[in-house]
């Protein structure tokens, strides 16, 4: 089970530090579990309709301020 995650996150930034025991799952139950975590993650936050840095006047103002002295 280990050596599954560290071929999926090969590519990842992450490393696999530990890895839990599966419990009474089977290792095509957990596969699952995962797959679906992980598409939570990706899409959790596609819904957002504005920027996370709001657009600030003053700061285009100095800048073109700048410029033109």
């Amino acid at each position: 089970y280990a050596q599954i995650l560290r071929e999926r996150l090969r590519e990842s930034i992450h490393d696999v530090q530990y890895v839990e025991p599966p419990f009474d799952d089977s290792v095509a139950d957990t596969g699952k579990e995962w797959k679906s975590a992980l598409a939570k993650l990706k899409f959790a936050n596609s819904y957002r309709m504005e920027p996370l840095k709001k657009f600030q006047a003053h700061s285009v103002e100095t800048k073109v301020q700048q410029i033109l002295k």
